[in-house]
């Protein structure tokens, strides 16, 4: 099991219906993650969006 980059937490795998495993590897933690290609869990992971959205509004406004 892999742990989150973010909060160091088992990172658990996606399930299907029939609880059939058809994910395991997270998600990508980027820009919170300390590494490219860092993993998080589904907790972190909103946090991870939060921070690509104020990364999008801070974009926007710079190109204006």
């Amino acid at each position: 099991m892999m742990n989150c980059d973010i909060c160091k937490g088992s990172i658990e795998p996606h399930k299907d219906a029939l609880g059939q495993v058809y994910w395991s590897k997270g998600h990508n933690a980027w820009p919170l993650g300390s590494h490219d290609d860092a993993r998080c869990c589904d907790a972190c992971n909103a946090d991870v969006m939060v921070a690509r959205i104020r990364l999008m509004k801070e974009s926007a406004t710079c190109v204006s």
